[in-house]
């Protein structure tokens, strides 16, 4: 459901380009019913709070907005590193050759991440890091009552957001490629190594047929006669 994740997977080869409008087009739709959900469950509380006068107090219910005094500057860094942090740590949890989780914990970790990021980068300007959960629920609101505000709020910050967060995915992507995965060795030169080293015969010990010798202790005469106990026995 992330554009920017997306786009990332597409630029490392991991997804084709074909699927990429389908990919934005699912995720644009799917985000855009959701607020429509979440606007009509609402509904009645929303103009119970607002009376029907829409404000962008309430408007922050779907979509994130700067906190008084956050600089577009701050906005734009913040995003960038957040959607990087995302997709880096998503690129190493899909990773084949690192192993870090099993594939069925994946949607939970990648959850338990999001959870992660969003606490730690969410006060500057709200639980950010996907351009569909910024622009289009901003879409969504200026339809169902608040016009242009929307997009009109803080001088028209509704696009900083959204470049960060796809500048981030990008950045993230590459900085996974070039610090991780370019290292990692080259399937086919691992495969020839294998081929090249012979292996060695496993060596199993002969197993002896024959019996073992009768173990013989010659004792000499003259220590059993001068032995007394050996001498009465004797006699």
């Amino acid at each position: 459901m992330n554009p920017a994740v997306t786009l990332a997977n597409v630029m490392a080869g991991r997804l084709p380009v074909r699927r990429l409008p389908i990919y934005w087009l699912a995720q644009t739709l799917g985000t855009f019913i959701a607020s429509a959900f979440c606007f009509f469950i609402y509904q009645d509380l929303l103009n119970m709070t607002d009376g029907g006068h829409r404000t962008i107090k309430t408007a922050g219910i779907w979509t994130t907005y700067p906190k008084g005094g956050v600089s577009h500057v701050t906005v734009f860094i913040d995003q960038v590193v957040g959607t990087g942090l995302l997709v880096g740590a998503e690129f190493a949890l899909c990773d084949k050759n690192s192993k870090t989780t099993k594939i069925a914990f994946l949607p939970a970790v990648v959850g338990l991440l999001v959870l992660g990021i969003g606490t730690s980068f969410g006060t500057n300007c709200g639980y950010g890091i996907n351009p569909t959960r910024d622009l289009i629920p901003r879409v969504f609101t200026s339809i169902a009552g608040w016009k242009t505000e929307p997009f009109k709020f803080d001088d028209y910050y509704f696009w900083i957001p959204v470049l960060g967060q796809i500048s981030g995915a990008v950045i993230g992507a590459i900085t996974y490629m070039i610090a991780i995965e370019m290292h990692h060795p080259d399937p086919a030169e691992v495969n020839v190594t294998k081929s090249i080293v012979p292996k060695l015969p496993e060596i199993v010990p002969a197993k002896s047929t024959s019996a073992p010798p009768d173990i013989v202790i010659d004792i000499p005469a003259k220590f059993v006669y001068d032995n007394p106990i050996a001498h009465e026995s004797v006699i």
